[in-house]
């Protein structure tokens, strides 16, 4: 289990969780929430009616930890690879996805 992050570091990457949550009801997504004190790779998670996006979300600098890496490859051989699993960051005002995993 990994350190808790500081109180501003902590709200910014909460904020930028809600902000993709927002944005996947914006886009059509049928339900979609964040996976708060799951300790997961998967910080939200969005169910359309073909698919579901699973995102792991980092806000600054950070960056996805091999373990976290480890961690989605693990839920993807569970049966789960029909889900799509994405890695983004936040580094100003957009979101990019960095990474499809």
């Amino acid at each position: 289990m990994g350190l808790m992050k500081s109180g501003g570091a902590y709200k910014k990457g909460v904020r930028f969780e809600r902000e993709r949550v927002e944005w996947h009801y914006a886009n059509g997504a049928a339900h979609a929430t964040r996976t708060p004190g799951s300790h997961s790779p998967i910080d939200v998670v969005a169910q359309y009616c073909d698919r579901v996006v699973n995102e792991n979300c980092k806000s600054g600098k950070a960056s996805i930890s091999k373990e976290e890496r480890f961690s989605i490859a693990a839920i993807k051989a569970k049966g789960l690879l029909n889900a799509e699993y994405y890695y983004l960051r936040k580094p100003d005002r957009q979101p990019i996805i960095v990474e499809r995993l």
